[in-house]
């Protein structure tokens, strides 16, 4: 079963990375301590959680997780917030 720390979101453009950067400060999401990681640039394309850095931000590189839209992120996110009640 998908997670919101399983799969990432490839950004298309500033005002989706600002998009998701909200959703993380609405619901609690760890975030880097600077926001310039929802920055899209150069290869800075896709939005997941970082194992590795702990926390939901734009990186280069997508691992093991898988594509996942925008849309089916929030769902996975509410289905998260679900289980935390």
């Amino acid at each position: 079963m998908k997670t919101i720390f399983d799969v990432y979101v490839p950004m298309q453009d500033q005002e989706q990375c600002d998009r998701m950067k909200q959703v993380c400060v609405d619901n609690n999401l760890k975030t880097p301590k600077s926001f310039d990681g929802f920055r899209l640039y150069g290869s800075f394309k896709y939005f997941h959680y970082g194992a590795s850095s702990e926390h939901f931000s734009v990186f280069s590189w997508i691992g093991d997780y898988t594509q996942v839209t925008e849309a089916d992120f929030l769902i996975l996110l509410n289905e998260y917030k679900k289980t935390l009640e």
